[in-house]
């Protein structure tokens, strides 16, 4: 687990706001000191960390393996490199593919359900949920206790990593959760960021509900670190 928590500092460079998404090289990735993957499998939401077309995992079921989630304005392409060297030392990787400016009680059901069924391929599910930025956000939230989506599997041994996840809320959205900005501005204010945020524009203020309030975690996950 140490291993992990030295790479993450990769993550940093690997997608958050304010990036470009840039077509992924064809050739597959490194396949390093993995054991020969014995299973193909597609999962709705989990696919290759590339950029590419390929949406089938190849997985070792008796192997532990990482879901990487990236923030936004990003893609399960910024995650290539991390995934690489993680393969390297023998840890297998998925990455999270979903809509950014979705809500965020949307994304967090889809990576529940999307662990959820990841888990029926694994002969003893342990799977660690890696988070950057905003994705930290929808993975803390997508394991909360009182989520009308839970996730199911009692068996999994889930671990939650967080890396620059803005849990206090994201600065830049702070006035979009001002009231008398709000009022002042007859809605435009509001409109304004959601078309620069998407639907979980008021979710990311240090206001909302979910920042002030989070929620517990339920019992089955645990959270190794936040970075």
């Amino acid at each position: 687990m140490p291993l992990i928590l030295a790479l993450l500092l990769l993550a940093i460079t690997l997608g958050g706001c304010a990036t470009e998404r840039h077509p992924d090289a064809i050739e597959p990735a490194d396949p390093g000191r993995l054991p020969t993957a014995q299973k193909r499998v597609n999962i709705a939401g989990l696919r290759p960390c590339s950029d590419g077309a390929a949406r089938t995992l190849q997985v070792d079921p008796g192997q532990p393996i990482n879901i990487l989630v990236h923030g936004c304005n990003g893609s399960t392409g910024k995650f290539r490199t991390l995934a690489e060297v993680l393969t390297f030392h023998g840890q297998q990787s998925a990455c999270f593919d979903y809509d950014d400016r979705d809500s965020l009680m949307v994304s967090s059901g889809q990576l529940a359900n999307a662990v959820d069924a990841l888990a029926q391929h694994l002969d003893t599910p342990t799977i660690t949920v890696i988070g950057h930025s905003l994705g930290g956000l929808v993975a803390r939230k997508a394991f909360i206790e009182n989520h009308p989506n839970p996730l199911r599997n009692t068996q999994i041994d889930l671990r939650l990593v967080s890396v620059s996840a803005p849990f206090s809320g994201i600065a830049a959205a702070r006035l979009c959760a001002a009231p008398a900005l709000r009022i002042a501005t007859l809605g435009l204010n509001d409109l304004a960021c959601w078309l620069i945020s998407g639907d979980n524009w008021y979710e990311i203020t240090p206001a909302s509900n979910f920042i002030q309030q989070p929620g517990s975690l339920t019992p089955k996950c645990g959270v190794i670190s936040r970075w």
